[in-house]
C-alpha cells in the first residue's frame, strides 16, 4: 500500500519457499520525497534487497526486511537518502554530463543509463549500489531506467559510452586483422 494509507492488517500464509517481507520504495527529487510506498507480503529471496540509484535530481531507494517467523514483518522499514560515502560519479545537468555527484549510503558504483522521461529519451549518469548494477532489483525499480552500465572507480562514468564503443571497434579491428592475415 502507498505509505501512510493505513496499516497492513491482512494475514497471509506464505508458501514454504518464501519469506515474510517488508519492502519500502521511495523516490526523492531535490532531497524531498515525491513517492513513498510500503508493502508487506510473502516474498522470494531475490526480493530481499537494499539499494539505490541517484542521477542527480532523482534518487530511488529500496529497502527490505525479510524474515521466516510468523508475523515477523511488522513495523516499518526506513527508506532514507543516506549519508555521503566518499565516492563521486559524474551526473548530467541538461546535456552537460561533467558535473560531480556525491554518492550516498550503499552506492558504490557509477552508472550510465538511457532514461525514458515522459517519452523523451535521454542519458543519465550518477551513482548506484551493487544490487542495482547486478540487476537484482531491475523489476522493483522504475521501467524508465534501461540500457544501464555500471563501473567501479572514482568518476569512472565520464566517458562510459565512448569507452564501450572504443572497445568494440578495437575488438573488431583485431578480428579483421587476424582474419585477413
Amino acid at each position: 500500500m502507498p505509505y501512510g494509507t493505513g496499516p497492513c492488517k491482512d494475514i497471509t500464509i506464505c508458501p514454504p519457499t518464501t519469506y515474510c517481507g517488508n519492502l519500502r520504495v521511495a523516490t526523492f527529487a531535490g532531497g524531498q520525497v515525491i513517492s513513498d510506498m510500503a508493502m508487506k507480503s510473502c516474498v522470494v529471496p531475490q526480493q530481499c534487497i537494499v539499494g539505490s540509484y541517484n542521477v542527480g535530481k532523482i534518487k530511488k531507494v529500496i529497502n527490505s526486511k525479510c524474515c521466516m517467523k510468523d508475523d515477523c514483518n511488522n513495523g516499518t522499514v526506513e527508506a532514507s537518502t543516506g549519508v555521503p560515502n566518499g565516492k563521486e560519479c559524474h551526473t548530467c545537468i541538461g546535456s552537460d554530463c561533467s558535473s560531480k555527484l556525491k554518492c550516498e549510503g550503499e552506492e558504490d558504483r557509477c552508472l550510465i543509463a538511457k532514461l525514458d522521461v515522459d517519452g523523451e529519451k535521454m542519458t543519465g549518469k550518477g551513482c548506484a549500489s551493487k544490487s542495482i548494477c547486478t540487476m537484482k532489483m531491475r523489476d522493483q525499480m522504475e521501467q524508465g531506467l534501461a540500457d544501464m552500465t555500471c563501473c567501479e572507480g572514482y568518476l569512472c562514468n565520464s566517458t562510459g559510452e565512448v569507452n564501450r564503443n572504443s572497445i568494440t571497434i578495437m575488438v573488431l579491428s583485431i578480428a579483421c586483422f587476424l582474419f585477413l592475415h
